[in-house]
Order: C-alpha cells, then structure tokens, then sequence
C-alpha cells in the first residue's frame, strides 16, 4: 500500500552543501534524494541557511551554493524562537547557532515534518526538546524511508517479478478471464 502522506522535509544548510557541492554525492545521499523524489515529498530550505551561506567568505563559492539554493521553496515567514525554546536550548553564542535555533524552532512548531541534518549541535538541541525522532543524518533518513517504503514479495520458484506489460496476455492461463470480461 502506498503512503499517500507528503512530507515536508526541510534539509539543515550542511545538507545543502553536500547537496550543491561540486563533488560525487555519497552512495546514502543519492539513495535518500532518489526516495524523497520518487515518493513525492516537498523538500523545502529555512531562510536561515541562507543567511548561513551569505556568511561564507568564499565568495565564489557563496555565490555558487546561493544560486543552487534559490532552486528549493523557503519556508514562508518561519517564526523566530520564543524564550520558552532559548531558555531550553540555551543563547546562541554566534550567528550559526542563531540559524540552527531557527531551523530546530521551524521543527518544533511543525512548519515541517522532519530535519535532515549532519550537525551534532543540532542533534543534540533536538534530544533537549524531544524532537529527536524527527531530526535524522543522513544515514538515520535513507533507513527510515527505506522501512517505510519497503515492500513484501513473496518468494516462490514459479513466481517471477515483472511489470504488467512484460506479461503475454495471449497465454492459454488467460483465456477464461478474457471470457468473463470479455
């Protein structure tokens, strides 16, 4: 049965730069994107990490990942952390932690469904606010997707795994079918 929920995934700006980044993507993340896509989720950005990258002082490269960026939707007017969540979480003591708290904030008011990130700070903020079910590495996603999605087929020897239009309807097995529904 297929899961006919859609996600919203919002991916943590280290995610994006694995994404964007000009090297071979690892074997998990492209498993992960392809299981996302195939199944239709909505793979948003947080305006925070944009702020996050305007901050690299590689310019070329800033100007790069920016451009990539602008290819997802932003979360819409995503709210700032209330003190009820600083007082939890703790100050930011930079501007990367102040991104990361708006980014766990987003999650925590259920702009989105789950955060993939490889930022331990960020792991660990979300274990403080009992969100770390819905915070997932990469690793933690592939495999959370690949349970949900996974499919039982039966083992038999005279059962083979083929698609509907490898099948020869004009086999004799089909005759009486084709009588009943003409």
């Amino acid at each position: 049965m297929e899961l006919k929920w859609k996600m919203k995934i919002l991916y943590d700006t280290n995610i994006l730069i694995h994404i964007n980044d000009p090297k071979e993507l690892s074997p998990n993340l492209q498993s992960l994107l392809a299981i996302i896509r195939e199944h239709g989720h909505q793979e948003v950005i947080h305006p925070a990490s944009q702020k996050d990258i305007e901050n690299d002082n590689d310019i070329g490269r800033r100007k790069v990942t920016l451009s990539k960026l602008f290819g997802y939707p932003f979360l819409p007017s995503p709210p700032k952390p209330d003190d009820n969540f600083i007082s939890l979480v703790g100050p930011p003591t930079n501007s990367h932690d102040e991104n990361d708290n708006e980014i766990l904030y987003s999650l925590q008011k259920n702009l989105v469904d789950f955060l993939i990130t490889e930022d331990k700070g960020i792991k660990n903020k979300a274990s403080l606010l009992n969100l770390d079910d819905r915070v997932f590495s990469i690793e933690a996603a592939l495999d959370y997707f690949n349970v949900m999605y996974q499919r039982f087929s039966p083992s038999h020897s005279l059962l083979r795994k083929m698609y509907a239009h490898e099948i020869n309807i004009d086999q004799s097995f089909f005759d009486s079918l084709k009588e009943d529904y003409g």
